[in-house]
């Protein structure tokens, strides 16, 4: 993740850019992969004799794609943490505090972003953007696109949090 983002955007909206292309694949790709699995869930049911309403097939097949979008607008947003510190405070102060976690972090076009890590930590992707007043940080995971391994689920939100308590804690 070296990409150049647009800072001012991203700091004033408090969420990450994408472009129309992105949403336009991740929209395609939601519909299609949730609705095959809607499809085969009601084949199977039809097949074992389990009688399923239209309406509930119906709002099935409209809620799964809906929550896979929103899910993927929420993993856009920022988590601001407030430090009461300038900008150059809160950089020194977060590069101090990687190197304490022992993360491989760089810093690029002005926010910081992960490099290769543990085993873990290298299945999200991470930006944390020093600000006047505070803190904005991203984690997301790697490859939304392609999903992810079930028991993945919560690392991000372990890391995250980590992250957020050594900041609040001022390590």
């Amino acid at each position: 993740m070296s990409e150049k983002i647009d800072l001012n955007k991203a700091i004033r909206k408090r969420t990450l850019s994408i472009d129309y292309l992105s949403w336009f694949e991740l929209i395609i790709f939601s519909t299609f992969i949730g609705l095959g699995f809607i499809s085969v869930f009601m084949i199977v049911c039809e097949l074992l004799d389990f009688k399923i309403t239209p309406l509930l097939k119906n709002i099935s097949y409209i809620i799964i794609p809906i929550s896979i979008v929103i899910a993927y607008y929420k993993n856009l947003k920022f988590t601001f943490i407030e430090t009461k510190l300038s900008k150059p405070k809160n950089k020194e102060q977060l590069m101090l505090l990687f190197e304490k976690l022992n993360w491989e972090v760089f810093f690029g076009y002005d926010y910081f972003y992960l490099g290769k890590n543990n085993f873990f930590l290298n299945m999200v992707e991470m930006i944390v953007i020093p600000t006047k007043d505070g803190v904005l940080i991203n984690f997301r995971y790697k490859d939304h696109y392609r999903g992810r391994i079930p028991f993945f689920i919560g690392i991000r939100t372990f890391y995250k949090y980590k992250l957020i308590s050594k900041i609040k804690n001022k390590h």
